[in-house]
Parts: C-alpha cells; structure tokens; sequence
C-alpha cells in the first residue's frame, strides 16, 4: 500500500513538474497550412510550438540533391514531415523511442533546385515550446 502511495505522488509531482517546465511561458504554433512560414536552406529558424500542436514551414531548395533537415534544441518530443509543391507527402522524422533535445535530424532524398517543399512540424507530449529549425545541404 505505502509503495503505490509513494509511486501515485511521485507520478503527481513529475506531472506538475512537468506542465511548469516553460515557466508559465505561452507558446504559440507558427503558420498555417495556406500560410507556412518561409525558412531559407543554411540559415537557422528559431522556432516556437504549442502544446500539442503544429507549426508550417516552406522553404526552396538550393540544389538538386539531398538536404538534411533538423531539430535541435527542442523542449519537447516533435517530429517532422515533408512534402512537395504539390502537397504530396515525401518522407518523415520521428525518433520516438529515444526523444532528446536533437532527435530529429535527417538527411532527406534527393530535392530539385528551386522546388517549393513544405515541412509540418508537430508536437507529441503535450509541452510547449521552442527549437531550432535548420535546413542544409551537402
């Protein structure tokens, strides 16, 4: 009985240590899906994301081979996803067994020069927060 007790409020006191990590800090989601927020390749956004939520990114791709895409610095468990100009899904990034603050970094297949990409970025564990945003190319 007194170990359930002790499990119980140590699950209580990680939760609300849990929902306190920003300091009562309010994130906000960025873009919409009709109006993504515009990144350049090689220049790093500092991003913010809501609890739970989604932010949209385009940006143009620099070369006609493979880009590596990045999220660092993270708060919380995101992942990412990439599509064409045509909306049409090309490939993901989720590292959920092994979360961390630079889980989600991965080299994409080849990209055409000059194509509009978009990237949805979602948040899985119900903390708010901010990243870095990088998109690179060999």
């Amino acid at each position: 009985m007194k170990i359930r007790f002790v499990v119980i409020l140590l699950f209580v006191i990680i939760f609300i240590l849990g929902c306190n990590q920003n300091g009562g800090t309010t994130y906000q989601d960025e873009g919409s899906p009709s109006n993504p927020v515009l990144v350049t390749v090689g220049v790093t956004h500092h991003g913010t994301i809501g609890s739970y939520g989604s932010s949209y990114y385009t940006f143009v791709a620099a070369e006609n081979d493979s880009h590596t895409i990045g999220l660092t610095n993270t708060q919380s468990d995101l992942s990412w996803e990439l599509y064409d100009s045509t909306h049409a899904y090309m490939e993901d990034c989720d590292d959920y067994m092994v979360p961390g603050p630079n889980d989600e970094i991965k080299q994409t297949s080849s990209l055409t020069n000059g194509a509009d990409y978009y990237l949805l970025v979602d948040e899985w564990d119900y903390v708010a927060g901010t990243f870095d945003l990088t998109i690179t190319y060999p």
